[in-house]
C-alpha cells in the first residue's frame, strides 16, 4: 500500500477470512482485499482478545464493480511445497477460496456490514 492510502479492516469471529476496504489518499474507495485465514478467534465475546491471525497466503481483490482477482497463488504453492502450510491448511485455504469466489460471483460476498460501510468520501 502506498503512502496516504487507508484501509478499514473487518474481522468476523469464526470466519476464515478478513476483509479490508481500501481508499486512495483522496478518499476514493478502490475495492476490497480479502485474506484467506485460519478461522478468526477471540476469547468469549471480546474482540480485544483477538488471537494471532494465521494467513494462508491466498488473497482475493474485489473491485467496486464486483470483478475479482485471486492473488498470491505462487506464494501459496511455494508455502505448500516447502511445508510452511500443512496439507490440512492447504485444503482449508483452497476450499475457502472456492467458496468465497462462488459467493462473489453470486453477489453474496462481501457481507452487507462491509459493503454498507460508509467512509468519509463514500457515496
Amino acid at each position: 500500500m502506498a503512502t496516504g492510502y487507508r484501509t478499514v479492516w473487518f474481522l468476523f469471529q469464526g470466519k476464515p477470512y478478513d476483509i479490508g476496504r481500501f481508499y486512495r489518499p483522496d478518499g476514493t474507495w478502490t475495492g476490497y482485499y480479502v485474506d484467506i485465514l485460519e478461522p478468526v478467534q477471540w476469547t468469549n465475546a471480546d474482540p480485544r482478545t483477538l488471537h494471532p491471525l494465521v494467513d494462508l497466503f491466498l488473497d482475493i481483490w474485489i473491485t467496486p464493480d464486483r470483478r475479482y482477482l485471486v492473488l498470491d497463488e505462487d506464494e501459496f504453492d511455494q508455502a505448500v511445497a516447502t511445508g510452511h502450510l500443512s496439507p490440512s491448511q492447504a485444503h482449508h485455504a483452497r476450499r475457502t477460496l472456492a467458496e468465497l469466489v462462488e459467493q462473489v460471483e453470486r453477489g453474496a460476498f462481501p457481507p452487507a456490514i462491509v459493503t454498507g460501510f460508509v467512509g468519509e468520501n463514500d457515496p
